[in-house]
Parts: C-alpha cells; structure tokens; sequence
C-alpha cells in the first residue's frame, strides 16, 4: 500500500482544487487534515541521533553535546560542509586513526569540511591537528566545531586553500606529521 502526501498552503485553493481533480480521475481515496504548526527549520533536530563512530568515538550534535555516553564526544555544527560521522569514509579513517595516532602526535587534515577528523584526532590524543579545505566556509565551521570541543589554535588550525596550488600555504604546512588525513574523493588524492 503506497500513500503520497502532498503538502499546500491552507490559502492555496487553485492546488486544492486541482490535486482533487487529479485524485478523482484516478480514483484514488483522499485524507485532508491540517499541519500543527511547526518551526520546520528546527524541527529536523529531533531525528537527529548521535552517531558513534570507530570503537572511541561518539558525534553528536551540538544540541545534544550534554547527552550521557561512555564515549569521547566530538561535538559539532552538522551545517552545510562534509563531515558529520555518518559517511562510511569518515567512520574507517577514524577507525584507522586509532589504530595508527601516536599519542600526542601531530595530525594534518586535507579537505577537513566540519573538522571532524582533526576533533576526532585531539579527541584521541594528538597534541596538535591542522585542517585545510578549499571552502572558505569550511574554516570557519571547523573552528566553530572545534570551540565546540573546547579546541582552539595553537592544537586546532584551521586554513583555506588548495595544497598544490598555492604556495604560500603549501610553506606554512611543510613538516613532519605523525598521520596525514585525505578524506576526499580518489581523483583529488592521486592529484596530492
């Protein structure tokens, strides 16, 4: 049994009108019932789990940051830039990071989206982690989500640009780092 709901404005008649017609013609059962009133910009908060992520780790949104766990929390802003711990990449590199991270490592994050990985990095134990993503966006959100961890430079760094186009910011990174993190697409890494 399929159903399909069609959402209208109460002052739309002209859409009431023809979506009865349609139904009538396909002699399809029809329900009409009104909407509570709802802030739909906040209301996709409430489906919103934590997520855990590699055997340490638990995601949470930063609405939630208080919620009981026996994890460590990475808390963040899941806004507008990759990186929330849902995505099956994100879990293996955190899986692989708690494997490989020495603690009190160094960690250098290349397309960093939230910051996710470089959090999750502190999280685990690294000294310091630095984050570098295209969008100019994605600095800002990460070190949002990294004040949301209690996380601030000089153990979070964040910076926009590209790492094999720009030169000045491929100087500010030269160094030693005890684990490099490329969580973006294969085409992008083998151009690394």
């Amino acid at each position: 049994l399929s159903h399909i709901k069609v959402y209208l404005e109460d002052t739309d008649a002209s859409g009431m009108e023809r979506l009865k017609k349609a139904v009538e013609e396909l002699q399809l059962p029809m329900n009409v019932a009104a909407l509570e009133e709802t802030n739909w910009e906040e209301s996709w908060k409430d489906n919103y789990p934590p997520q855990e992520v590699g055997q340490n780790l638990v995601v949470l949104p930063y609405w939630l940051a208080d919620a009981e766990t026996d994890r460590l929390r990475v808390i963040l802003d899941p806004g507008l830039t990759f990186g929330t711990g849902a995505h099956p990449t994100t879990q293996m590199v955190v899986e692989a990071m708690e494997q490989l991270l020495p603690q009190g490592g160094s960690c250098l994050d290349l397309g960093s989206g939230s910051g996710i990985l470089s959090i999750a990095a502190l999280r685990l134990g690294a000294k310091t982690a630095i984050g570098v993503d295209i969008d100019p966006k994605a600095e800002d959100i990460a070190r949002e989500n990294a004040a949301y961890n209690g996380f601030a430079a000089p153990e979070f760094t964040a910076y926009t640009g590209s790492v094999t186009g720009d030169k000045a910011l491929m100087k500010s990174l030269a160094g030693t780092y005890d684990l490099v993190l490329v969580n973006i697409v294969a085409d992008v890494i083998i151009s690394l």
